[in-house]
C-alpha cells in the first residue's frame, strides 16, 4: 500500500480511482492537457473557441505594436488587499493561488474601461530555461509567466458569466527570468511541496499580497484576445507587463517538479512545459504605454 503523510492508501482512494476510470472510458469529462494525444491542437474539437480569430498567446513583435499615449492618461491600478484567505492548488496543468472572495480587489485604469475583482493568478513554465511563457516579445521566449485573472464586476454577476462575454476579463501577464532567488516568490515556493499530486491544495496560514508579484514599473502592451486553456474563451483585455520579477533556479525547480496526477496514481507526467503555442494576430492591434523601439 502507498502511503501519504502517514495514511494508507486504502479503499477510498481506490474508489475514487475507478470513478476517474469511468470517466475516462464514458467520455463524461472533458480531457484536454499539453499531450500530442489531448494538446493544443486538439482543444479546438471539443472547445469551439480554441479556433477563433482573437486567440491568445501572441508574439509581441516590436513592428506590430503602437504607442498609445492615452493610456498612460488613466494609469493601471491595481488594488489587492494583504490577508491570509488565500488557497493553493494543483489543478493537474498548473499550480493556482485563489482568494476566498476577492471582494475589494480591483484592477482599473489603462485600458479598461471598468472595474475588475481579482480571481486568482497561477503560472506557465517549461522543462528549460529556453521555453515556458505563454506569450514572447520579439520571438523571444522566458522561463515562466505568472497570469493574474480578473473579471468585470461592474457588468456581471459573476465569474463564471463574464468568462464568456467580450470584456468579461482582464488578466495581467508578468514574465520571470531565471536570476537570484525572488523573495516576492518564496510564500508561493515554500508552499509547493504541499500541493505536489494533483488536486492537492493547502489553505495558506500566512498573509499574502498578490501586489508584491507585479513589477514596480508599469509600463506594458496591452491587446484584446482570450483565455490560454480551454475553453479559450475570446473574452480577456491582455495587460502584459514589460518588466520582469526574478524567480531562481532552485525555485524553478519546485515548479518542475510538481506533478500532473493525482496521489493514487501510481506514475504519470510532471507539469512542464504547461504553455499554448502563439496564434497569430490576424491584424489585432497591439498598444503600449511606452515607444516602441
Amino acid at each position: 500500500r502507498k502511503t501519504r503523510n502517514g495514511m494508507e492508501f486504502g479503499f477510498l482512494d481506490f474508489s475514487y480511482f475507478l470513478l476517474y476510470i469511468f470517466f475516462r472510458m464514458t467520455g463524461s469529462a472533458h480531457v484536454w492537457d499539453y499531450s500530442i494525444h489531448n494538446g493544443p491542437h486538439r482543444w479546438a474539437n471539443t472547445f469551439p473557441a480554441a479556433a477563433g480569430k482573437k486567440q491568445s498567446p501572441i508574439d509581441i513583435q516590436a513592428s506590430c505594436v503602437q504607442h498609445d499615449a492615452t493610456l498612460s492618461q488613466t494609469p493601471l491600478h491595481a488594488l489587492y488587499m494583504k490577508d491570509s484567505t488565500y488557497t493553493i492548488k494543483n489543478n493537474g496543468h498548473s499550480v493556482e493561488v485563489s482568494h476566498s472572495s476577492g471582494s475589494g480587489y480591483q484592477l482599473s485604469g489603462g485600458p479598461l474601461l471598468h472595474k475588475y475583482q481579482f480571481k486568482q493568478f497561477h503560472f506557465h513554465w517549461g522543462a528549460s530555461d529556453e521555453q515556458g511563457s505563454e506569450h514572447l516579445v520579439n520571438g523571444k521566449a522566458y522561463p515562466a509567466e505568472l497570469h493574474l485573472v480578473h473579471w468585470n464586476v461592474d457588468l456581471y454577476e459573476n465569474f463564471e458569466t463574464a468568462l464568456t462575454q467580450q470584456d468579461g476579463l482582464a488578466v495581467i501577464g508578468v514574465f520571470l527570468e531565471i536570476c537570484d532567488e525572488c523573495e516576492k516568490l518564496t510564500p508561493i515556493c515554500d508552499l509547493l511541496p504541499r500541493v505536489q499530486y494533483k488536486d492537492d491544495k493547502y489553505r495558506m496560514k500566512s498573509s499574502f499580497d498578490p501586489g508584491s508579484l507585479i513589477p514596480s514599473t508599469k509600463d506594458y502592451w496591452t491587446y484584446s484576445g482570450s483565455l490560454t486553456t480551454p475553453p479559450c474563451s475570446e473574452s480577456v483585455t491582455w495587460i502584459v507587463l514589460k518588466e520582469t520579477i526574478t524567480i531562481s533556479r532552485k525555485q524553478m525547480e519546485l515548479f518542475r517538479a510538481l506533478c500532473g496526477f493525482p496521489f493514487w496514481q501510481t506514475t504519470g507526467p510532471n507539469i512542464v512545459d504547461n504553455y499554448r503555442e502563439v496564434m497569430p494576430l490576424n491584424g489585432r492591434v497591439i498598444r503600449s504605454t511606452f515607444p516602441v523601439d
